[in-house]
């Protein structure tokens, strides 16, 4: 469960969400992030970064995510 603290809107995470989320808070790149979902359920690379590139998207759509880059 996250809070967003500008909408006070809770998000609530599935599985996978919760493991994406902790790797990406301790700082994981989206290899990284694949690679913790491939570890934590044995599925093969394209299934993992078709569901980080799917999360990645969601919390960018909310504004939830910022980059280096911005």
């Amino acid at each position: 469960m996250l809070l967003d603290e500008r909408t006070w809107r809770y998000l609530h995470l599935n599985e996978t969400g919760a493991v994406l989320w902790k790797h990406l808070v301790e700082g994981s790149s989206e290899a990284g992030l694949r690679q913790a979902l491939v570890a934590a359920y044995e599925i093969d690379e394209s299934v993992a970064q078709a569901d980080v590139d799917a999360f990645l998207a969601d919390l960018r759509a909310r504004d939830l995510l910022v980059t280096d880059t911005e």
